[in-house]
């Protein structure tokens, strides 16, 4: 793996603690148990983290500590979409990961800024 660990993860070195959350004190399953679940492999994870830049796929922040990125899914086809840190994971629920939903968002945040 690349050298981008130590920054990023806050000294750490193990992507298997760092760049997914697998705080294994908090008993979380180690990498490959939680890859497995989306049918991908540590390579898979590791080519999609340097994809990404080691960024979240929506804010861009980088994957910091214990937080880490998280798997996304497409909810209907249960396809892997990216990585996501776990704010943005948590805020693109089930029911806000359509495109008209989230134009809809938009369009209303856009309006409301207008009226200032």
């Amino acid at each position: 793996m690349v050298d981008e660990y130590d920054d990023i993860a806050g000294g750490g070195t193990d992507p298997e603690d760092f760049m997914m959350g697998r705080d294994l004190s908090r008993g979380l399953p180690p990498l490959e148990d939680y890859l497995s679940k989306y049918n991908l492999t540590r390579k898979d994870y590791e080519t999609m983290l340097e994809g990404q830049k080691f960024k979240c796929g929506i804010c861009g922040c980088y994957a910091e500590g214990k937080a880490g990125l998280c798997i996304d899914l497409d909810h209907k086809t249960g396809k892997v979409r990216g990585l996501l840190c776990s704010r943005c994971n948590t805020r693109l629920c089930k029911d806000w990961d359509t495109p008209e939903i989230l134009l809809s968002a938009f369009k209303y945040v856009m309006k409301a800024r207008k009226k200032k």
